[in-house]
């Protein structure tokens, strides 16, 4: 770690894929934590009480000084105080939430970290069940993509194979052989671009989607290899 960067939690509009993340352009990921808090909707924002329940969901980044301070104007942080009207900085402990190298190689697995902490009063306020902030600006979608991929990807051998078996006596082998490589390459790319999109969408079944991912591209590089013995 820089001696210069200081570590930060953000929780709301900051977070990856999150409608205000652009602000945490040159800053350097770490990992995703938690803290013991409550998360409260306060409009298009939230707003975190620390210490005060189960946990919040977030993300750790190293900033500059100069980030530090453009997030602070953000926040509505007065230069030269740790205090806004609706938020102040303070240093919080953040555990390790997701393995990752940067977090594991430079950071012990709880950490303190500076966060924007809500400072004004949560009686009007609607709490975010499960503190994860992008459970209300992103919610997750139904497993669509991640069923579409996984099923056109189980279905490849023998849509190809039955492909195989009719060109073969209609068409020379080559020609046949270029029908099957080109369809392999096309259904991969669709499972791979239906992965993507699952996890865009935040889909549940992670792991199906990262296995379909996997499996998609092994079946295009598969593809492209046939294709090359084609020629």
């Amino acid at each position: 770690m820089n001696e210069e960067a200081e570590l930060v939690f953000v929780y709301g509009t900051l977070r990856v894929g999150a409608s205000n993340h652009h602000r945490m352009k040159g800053a350097e990921w770490v990992g995703t934590g938690v803290v013991r808090g409550r998360l409260y909707q306060v409009s298009w924002y939230p707003g975190l009480v620390p210490e005060a329940g189960p946990r919040v969901v977030g993300d750790v980044y190293e900033v500059d000084a100069d980030l530090l301070a453009r997030l602070d104007e953000f926040e509505g942080i007065r230069p030269g105080t740790l205090e806004g009207t609706e938020y102040e900085r303070r240093r919080i402990k953040v555990e390790q939430a997701g393995a990752t190298e940067v977090w594991d190689c430079l950071h012990p697995p709880e950490v303190e970290a500076w966060a924007w902490v809500w400072r004004r009063s949560v009686e009007d306020l609607e709490e975010v069940v499960g503190g994860d902030w992008r459970d209300v600006e992103r919610p997750r979608q139904p497993p669509f993509f991640t069923g579409v991929g996984c099923v056109g990807l189980l279905g490849i051998p023998p849509v190809t194979g039955l492909l195989a078996t009719v060109l073969t006596g209609r068409t020379p082998d080559p020609w046949a052989a270029l029908a099957s490589a080109l369809l392999v390459i096309l259904a991969g790319s669709a499972a791979v671009v239906a992965g993507i999109l699952a996890q865009r969408r935040r889909e549940p079944g992670r792991a199906f989607q990262i296995l379909l991912l996997a499996g998609a591209i092994l079946v295009v590089f598969a593809g492209l290899m046939q294709l090359s013995g084609v020629f």
